[in-house]
C-alpha cells in the first residue's frame, strides 16, 4: 500500500529523500529566522534556544509519520502467523485502517485545536513575555504551526491505537508466547510510542530552556506544561492499554474454546479406554495433560512485562524534562540553603 503521509504530500517533492530534505530545509529556514529576530529581542540566546526546539517539533513529526507508518505496514506480514482466518482479508483491513496516516479534515480539526490550545497557553504561561513584541509574534507563529503538527501527530496516536482495536474486534487470532504472533502488538505499538514521545519531548524542552523558567521553580507547573505535558502522558499510557482489550479478549477466547477442546479429548478417551488403559492411551493422555498445562500458561494480554514497562518509560518521555529540571533546582535551592546557613554560622 505505503500511500504517502500528508507530510509528504504537503511537500512539493514526491521522492523521500527530497521530502527529508524539504523538511530539513524549512528548519533551517526557521532558524535563521529565529536567529535574526533573537539579535533584537532581551535574552536572545534563552530566545533562539527556545524557537531552536519548537522547529525541532515542528521538522521532526513528518519523519515520525513516516516511521510508524513504516512499522504498522510491516506489522501486518505477520498476520497469516496469528489471525486464526481470512489473514489476507485482516491485512487488507488494517491497511484500510491506515489511510489516516494521508490526512483528513479531522486531523487537520485536531491540529487546529492543539494549535490554539498551545498558543492560549503560551501567552497565558508568559513563555516569550521577556523577548518584545517582535519575539512574541514571530514565537506565536512558528508555536502554532509546530504545534499543528503535534496535534495531527496525537490524533494519529488516536488512529493506530483504533486500527489495533478494530483488528481485535473483527478477527480471532492464535495465541502463542513467540515475538512473531499475536505479542508483536506490544512490540509495534511501543516502537511508535517511543518515536512519537522522543519528538513531543522537544515541545516540553521548547517551553523549558528559558532565563524564566530557569530562574522562577514556579514556572515548572506552568500552564504550557499543565495542558502539554501531562494530558500526553496520560493519553500515551491509557491508549496503549485500552486499544488491546479487544485482542486480550480474543486471546482469553482462544484459550477457553482450546481448553474445552482439551477437556472433551481427554474425556472421551478416558470413558473409551475405562476398561483397557494401554500403554498407548495413557501416553495420549499424559500428552494432553501436558497440552493444558502449556495452554493455561499462554499469555492473555498482547504484550509482556517488559514491553509494558517499556511503553512507561516512553511516556514518561514527554515529561522527563520537567522532572530533570524539578531536580535541577531542588538541588541548587538545597545549595543555596547549606551556604546560606554556613553563612550565618561564621563568626
Amino acid at each position: 500500500m505505503n500511500n504517502q503521509t500528508i507530510f509528504a504530500r504537503i511537500s512539493p517533492f514526491r521522492d523521500s529523500r527530497f521530502v527529508i530534505l524539504f523538511w530539513l530545509f524549512v528548519f533551517i529556514v526557521i532558524l535563521a529566522i529565529a536567529a535574526y529576530v533573537a539579535a533584537h529581542v532581551p535574552y536572545s540566546k534563552s530566545y533562539f534556544v527556545i524557537m531552536f526546539f519548537i522547529a525541532m517539533g515542528l521538522t521532526t513529526v513528518p519523519a515520525a509519520f513516516s516511521l510508524c507508518q513504516h512499522v504498522f505496514e510491516n506489522w501486518t506480514k505477520l498476520f497469516p502467523v496469528f489471525v486464526l482466518q481470512q489473514s489476507e482479508g485482516a491485512v487488507g483491513f488494517f491497511l484500510q485502517e491506515l489511510r489516516f496516516f494521508s490526512g483528513d479534515r479531522h486531523m487537520f480539526a485536531s491540529g487546529v485545536f492543539i494549535a490554539v490550545v498551545a498558543c492560549v497557553s503560551y501567552a497565558m504561561g508568559d513563555v516569550f513575555s521577556p523577548y518584545g513584541t517582535t519575539g512574541k509574534v514571530f514565537g506565536c507563529i512558528i508555536v502554532f504551526f509546530s504545534a499543528c503538527a503535534g496535534g495531527m501527530g496525537l490524533y494519529a496516536v488516536f488512529c493506530g491505537s483504533r486500527a489495533v482495536w478494530r483488528l481485535g474486534k473483527h478477527f480471532d487470532v492464535r495465541v502463542a508466547a513467540h515475538k512473531f504472533g499475536v505479542m508483536s502488538t506490544g512490540v509495534v505499538l511501543l516502537k511508535s510510542y517511543i518515536v512519537i514521545a522522543i519528538v513531543f519531548s522537544f515541545y516540553v524542552l521548547s517551553v523549558l530552556i528559558t532565563e524564566q523558567v530557569a530562574l522562577k521553580s514556579e514556572k515548572l507547573l506552568s500552564l504550557p506544561m499543565l495542558t502539554l505535558s501531562i494530558p500526553a502522558l496520560l493519553f500515551f499510557a491509557a491508549s496503549f492499554i485500552v486499544c488491546q482489550i479487544p485482542l486480550h479478549r480474543q486471546m482469553r477466547h482462544f484459550k477457553q474454546r482450546r481448553l474445552v477442546d482439551i477437556e472433551a479429548m481427554l474425556d472421551e478417551l478416558v470413558t473409551r479406554s475405562m476398561s483397557d488403559l494401554s500403554p498407548e492411551v495413557i501416553e495420549q493422555v499424559e500428552f494432553l495433560r501436558k497440552e493444558r498445562v502449556a495452554v493455561l500458561k499462554l499469555p492473555e494480554w498482547p504484550f509482556g512485562m517488559k514491553i509494558s514497562f517499556a511503553v512507561l518509560l516512553s511516556s514518561a518521555t514527554s515529561v522527563w524534562p520537567i522532572v530533570l529540571n524539578t531536580l535541577m533546582v531542588a538541588a541548587t535551592q538545597q545549595s543555596l540553603s547549606v551556604l546560606m546557613g554556613w553563612g550565618a554560622h561564621r563568626p
